[in-house]
């Protein structure tokens, strides 16, 4: 049996929208995943049975899009080469993990998964990320939440929270606290 739920109030147009279906199959998940073909919304991401379907906000989009330039004006700027991986669907049937991160980047050639996922969260309740992204194996994800950022890196199997980036070591996450 499959469960839905919003978990958005009103529905305000300057909110993410985000829908939680529970009881999903991975074979479910890719079918969704097909169904809305190469449209990039709504967003989808999978942990463990649960779907979330996310229609992100204008101010969402700003955000990220925002975060995006200054990481990529700064590997200009600083000879960092890197690849964009934008919202790229990561996915690994083995963990039960699936996502499509705001903005993603490898910083080595060829890599599979993203060295650095950042997430703008304007709407709680929807899936554990971290949980998502420790699944995948990404080293960085950052989260801008409540006007302000938060870092973790994997250590040990675990995201721990760090105050200095070490996929972009040069870069201090402190000046993006002004955005």
């Amino acid at each position: 049996m499959v469960a839905a739920s919003t978990e958005t109030p009103a529905m305000a147009p300057e909110q993410d929208q985000r829908v939680l279906m529970h009881g999903m199959s991975w074979w479910q998940f890719e079918t969704i995943l097909a169904a809305r073909g190469d449209n990039p919304v709504p967003r989808i991401a999978y942990l463990e049975g649960t779907v979330e379907l996310m229609s992100p906000s204008r101010r969402h989009e700003a955000k990220k899009s925002v975060f995006g330039m200054l990481i990529e004006a700064f590997c200009f700027e600083k000879g960092i080469r890197f690849e964009p991986m934008a919202s790229t669907t990561l996915k690994n049937a083995a963990v039960e993990r699936g996502a499509e991160p705001d903005e993603s980047y490898a910083f080595r050639a060829g890599a599979e998964v993203p060295d650095l996922v950042i997430e703008v969260v304007y709407t709680s309740g929807g899936l554990n990320k971290r949980a998502i992204y420790r699944g995948l194996g990404v080293q960085e994800v950052w989260f801008w939440m409540h006007d302000h950022l938060e870092a973790y890196a994997l250590e040990d199997g675990d995201y721990v929270r760090i105050e200095e980036s070490r996929v972009l070591p040069a870069l201090p996450l402190a000046t993006l606290q002004a955005l």
